[in-house]
């Protein structure tokens, strides 16, 4: 999943986009890999903020949603291990866009309106 993820210049994968009824998924921030098997979020923050997102699934689609700022989610790590980070920021946004992969949920399910981005053809 890491290779594919990389592969496609993403930021984040969860098993079910790649067709694997799975519980996992792949975050790559800043050359920093994160995998979660099992998640579980555990604590949100109450402020919420919006930013633009895309998805591998919905190609050259983007559009604004809303998302809890902050959150701690518990998961086990690719060595089976548990883990619990505090996530903020981007990581906290990727965690939640993949989260919701793994419920059944894309992001032009929550986003505000959307937008078709074409490629520069020169």
């Amino acid at each position: 999943m890491i290779l594919t993820m990389k592969a496609a210049n993403g930021i984040g994968l969860a098993a079910p986009q790649i067709g694997r009824s799975l519980r996992l998924f792949t975050v790559n921030i800043e050359g920093k890999i994160y995998v979660f098997i099992n998640p579980e979020i555990k604590d949100i923050s109450s402020e919420k903020v919006p930013f633009e997102e895309g998805c591998l699934s919905v190609q050259k689609t983007w559009g604004p949603v809303v998302r809890p700022k902050k959150l701690t989610i518990k998961a086990l790590d690719e060595n089976g291990k548990p883990v619990k980070i505090r996530a903020k920021g981007l990581l906290a946004r990727v965690v939640q866009h993949e989260m919701d992969h793994l419920n059944g949920t894309l992001f032009i399910d929550k986003a505000d309106k959307l937008y078709k981005v074409e490629e520069n053809k020169s």
